[in-house]
């Protein structure tokens, strides 16, 4: 009889400790976005664009993005011709190239002309 009780009063301990160790309840995790949504940065050049700036663009894009949920993506025009990023590129979206295009995960897209007049 002795025994039945130590093993009840251990069993309860070992309850004890699983309820104590969860102080977290989904209320209070709830609302945590526990995988952040990525965004897209798609860089477009085409043959004008030197190698040397592309090769740039990434290791600069790297250093400044690297914090961020952004994604750096370089869409060549003439050897990316199924790309998914050539969706959001109509004919008049830039003056030149290079050029660059922030997409959201919900495909809101913002575009920003490198090239500007002198391109």
């Amino acid at each position: 009889m002795r025994w039945i009780q130590i093993v009840v009063v251990l069993a309860l301990c070992v309850a004890c400790v699983d309820a104590v160790a969860c102080r977290y309840s989904v209320r209070e995790v709830g609302f945590v976005d526990l995988e952040p949504s990525r965004y897209t940065l798609y860089a477009y050049v085409d043959d004008g664009v030197e190698q040397d700036f592309v090769t740039l663009l990434k290791r600069e894009a790297f250093l400044a993005l690297m914090d961020t949920p952004i994604d750096l993506e370089v869409v060549h025009l003439e050897q990316d011709a199924g790309h998914l990023g050539l969706e959001y590129v109509k004919e008049d979206t830039f003056q030149g190239y290079p050029a660059l295009m922030l997409v959201s995960p919900e495909g809101y897209s913002w575009s920003v002309d490198l090239a500007g007049d002198d391109g």
